[in-house]
């Protein structure tokens, strides 16, 4: 399911750049429609990846990965400058 919303995303998101770019550029489309439909596509998107939260997938918040003991650096007596 994730990964389907993901690619749906994708997709809409695409769509929506390109066709309203290449709609605008060619004079089809006014550009500040052009922007809003842009927006109403970003606006879009958010809505869509939240209906993965409600059909029951919990977001759960970032942990950071356990930090590692710092190395002992060991030097030999002959690489230490005198």
């Amino acid at each position: 399911m994730t990964r389907r919303v993901i690619n749906q995303n994708l997709l809409i998101g695409v769509v929506f750049i390109l066709g309203g770019l290449v709609l605008a550029g060619l004079g089809y489309l006014n550009p500040i429609i052009a922007a809003v439909l842009h927006n109403a596509g970003s606006l879009l998107v958010v809505f869509n990846s939240a209906r993965l939260v409600r059909m029951g997938e919990h977001l759960e918040p970032y942990t950071q990965p356990a930090r590692l003991a710092p190395a002992v650096l060991v030097s030999s007596p002959s690489l230490v400058p005198a």
